[in-house]
């Protein structure tokens, strides 16, 4: 392990670890201390003196970087919600209880002040230096280190760049040089001090100083460093270079300084004001120069991590630091030195801590747009910006003539507004320091939606409809489907719209009428039909058989029901081809008599045409043939009918043989047979009648006309 003395001096110190560690960057004490997180334990490190020392804390992610301060080893251990207190050979001297919400504790350090920082609550403890522990809100200005470190996402950047602007970043390469290199001197002493060097797209890692034939290396935070054991009355000169990941950058020197023992006195009664402008206010005493003029005062800022930093010189006893000099939300305490010429008296008593402040920054990722479920709505939402130092109170938000407060979360509705009005819309954040700049967008409200179908698909049984819709920036539009004027159900709108249930070869007049909160319209008509399907049905009137039903007006009759009972609708003659409506799969053939002097093939292979829009494509078909006045397909001859009749019904299919008939779920079930000439005898009833078509299968079939 090695280790660097604010004196420049440096010590490599072999340790031992038996797992995994936290280490602090710094500490308050002579002595370095390092967590074992597990086991639990303490290992210690003097110089090249080491010891270690097992912990009554459990084994934890959560338990953090220890450190060693007045003679005191003191651990946070956010699982168990203690910082572990242990004298420096390894006796527990104390608890300290903080409320840690589950999360790390994390320690933090300034002159003779520990501060035990709770990440997840507002809990802090403030640890004096004769080991007093005292609770400190985080509200709580007046206690340096009272305020929670800040998140990734605060953390304006690297030290020495500021801004953290990543665009405006240079090249990754060595730091640059420091600025304002200078220093006050003591008696003996000199307190040098400089401004952070740019570090070039890579975290600075130290600063080397050098002069009066030694050399001291420096944490990056800390850039002010007190040189002491000089002669008074000889001059000195001092360079400081800053270090990070990819070298060294430009050395500086500073001008010739002389020690002196001839030094004024230290003010005192140091008072620091923190005002809502971003600036703060610090006044002191005048202080008694001892013999000597008094050229000025300068003033050092401290902040609860221990960072110390010159923020001015001013010749009377009061000096407002600039907007933006000291981060907004982190507390600072003050120190003021009495100055004449170079000679500088021994820096006063720490004022109370304050915390900068300033106006929230403008919120961000401002959103507003039309609402989806309400007419004249305008939904707005942002995320929270930083606060700058202060708590935001609350957000105002304007959207047109309307305004709305809003102290809990970020967002909001306003509402008033005509349909498709465009409203312009701003938001500004409020803390104790005022309003933020705003953030500005505009929106439209919802509007009336509006409908046509486009186009659409034909089946059988069902038509696909194709809507263009603009929903009017609803997210809930309604469709409703009016078929041939009368309405049917209403949907959440689609963007094809399936009207099943139809007949097939029927045209049919469509509309959608769509509404939202915004208004309603409905579309034109839009006419559309279902598949084309067509059969046959004719007679064997050639040489062999009965042709009594061959041209015969008599020939076919059509029935309004699936059965042949009752009156027919009419009759028609023979042969003429008519629309089949629906179809279903049977055997390849039906049975049938042939005339007694021969029986020709009960299947007769023959192709029928079928035109599908502009496509015509050929389909195999299948015959059938039967006997009687109102047998279809039974082989069998009902009484009073000629034997010798024969009738053969084709039918033409779009895939494979079926035999002729028509679905369940079509709407139109009549049916068709042939029907006997005037002069046959007449049907037979009761037994002998057939009065409904035989079809195979699990449902019952019947052709239409």
């Amino acid at each position: 392990m090695t280790t660097i003395r604010t004196d420049g001096r440096r010590a490599v110190t072999p340790i031992e670890l038996a797992g995994p560690t936290e280490t602090a960057v710094t500490s308050p004490g002579t002595i370095a201390s390092v967590t074992v997180t597990d086991p639990p334990s303490i290992v210690t490190v003097d110089d090249d003196q080491t010891r270690s020392f097992a912990i009554g804390a459990g084994s934890s992610e959560l338990l953090g970087a220890s450190v060693e301060f007045h003679e005191r080893i003191y651990v946070p251990d956010g699982t168990s919600g203690l910082v572990w207190v242990y004298d420096l050979d390894g006796n527990e001297l104390q608890r300290i209880e903080i409320d840690s919400g589950g999360g790390p504790v994390e320690l933090y350090h300034t002159g003779d002040t520990l501060f035990a920082n709770a990440v997840n609550t507002n809990a802090a403890v403030v640890v004096s230096a004769d080991g007093v522990a005292a609770l400190a809100p985080k509200n709580r200005d007046d206690i340096l280190g009272g305020d929670a470190p800040p998140t990734e996402e605060d953390d304006g950047g690297d030290e020495g760049d500021e801004n953290g602007d990543e665009e405006s970043a240079p090249e990754i390469g060595p730091p640059g040089a420091v600025t304002n290199l200078d220093g006050t001197v003591g008696d003996g002493t000199i307190n040098l001090s400089w401004d952070a060097a740019p570090n070039n797209g890579s975290a600075l890692t130290k600063y080397v100083v050098e002069g009066a034939g030694q050399t001291w290396e420096i944490a990056p935070s800390q850039r002010v460093i007190e040189i002491g054991d000089l002669d008074n009355g000889q001059g000195y000169t001092f360079t400081v270079t800053a270090h990070n990941a990819e070298g060294a950058g430009d050395t500086v020197t500073s001008p010739t300084i002389t020690p002196s023992a001839e030094v004024p006195g230290a003010p005192s009664g140091v008072e620091a004001t923190a005002n809502p402008d971003g600036t703060v206010t610090v006044k002191w005493d005048e202080a008694d120069g001892q013999g000597n003029d008094i050229s000025g005062y300068q003033v050092e800022s401290v902040s609860g991590t221990g960072e110390r930093t010159v923020v001015g010189q001013a010749n009377g006893t009061e000096l407002k630091t600039a907007a933006g000099t000291l981060d907004y939300g982190t507390q600072y305490a003050f120190q003021v030195t009495t100055l004449s010429g170079a000679a500088a008296s021994a820096p006063s008593e720490l004022s109370a801590t304050v915390v900068p402040f300033n106006v929230p920054d403008a919120p961000g990722d401002l959103l507003a747009q039309s609402s989806g479920s309400a007419a004249g709505t305008i939904d707005v939402s942002w995320s929270q910006p930083s606060n700058n130092g202060r708590n935001i109170e609350k957000y105002i938000v304007t959207a047109g003539s309307q305004t709305q407060e809003v102290t809990s979360g970020t967002t909001a509705s306003l509402s008033g507004f005509g349909n498709n009005e465009q409203v312009n819309v701003s938001v500004v954040a409020v803390n104790e320091a005022g309003q933020s700049e705003p953030a500005t967008t505009t929106s439209n409200t919802m509007s009336a939606p509006t409908v046509q179908i486009s186009s659409h698909e034909s089946l059988a049984n069902q038509v696909n409809l194709t809507l263009a819709i603009d929903d009017g920036g609803s997210s809930d539009a309604q469709c409703t489907l009016l078929s041939d004027g009368v309405t049917q159900e209403t949907v959440s709108c689609p963007d094809v719209y399936a009207v099943t249930g139809l007949k097939a070869s029927t045209s049919y007049s469509f509309q959608i009428k769509i509404s939202n909160p915004a208004g309603n319209m409905t579309s034109s008509t839009y006419n559309a039909s279902t598949t084309t399907i067509t059969g046959k049905v004719y007679f064997r009137c050639d040489e062999g058989y009965d042709t009594a039903y061959c041209d015969s007006v008599d020939g076919v009759g059509v029935y309004p029901q699936p059965d042949q009972s009752g009156s027919s609708l009419g009759t028609t003659n023979t042969p003429t081809s008519y629309k089949a409506y629906c179809w279903t799969t049977g055997p390849d053939t039906i049975p049938r008599a042939a005339p007694r002097a021969a029986r020709p093939s009960t299947t007769t292979p023959e192709k029928t045409p079928r035109t599908n829009g502009s496509r015509s494509t050929t389909l195999p078909t299948r015959t059938f043939h039967s006997f009687g006045s109102t047998s279809m397909g039974s082989g069998r001859t009902p009484r009073g009918t000629s034997r010798s009749a024969s009738r053969r019904h084709e039918c033409t299919t779009p895939s494979r043989p079926t035999r002729c008939g028509c679905l369940s779920a079509c709407s139109s079930r009549s049916s068709w047979a042939p029907r006997r000439p005037s002069r046959s005898p007449p049907r037979s009833s009761g037994s002998g009648r057939r009065s409904t078509p035989s079809c195979s299968g699990s449902r019952r079939w019947s052709g239409s006309p």
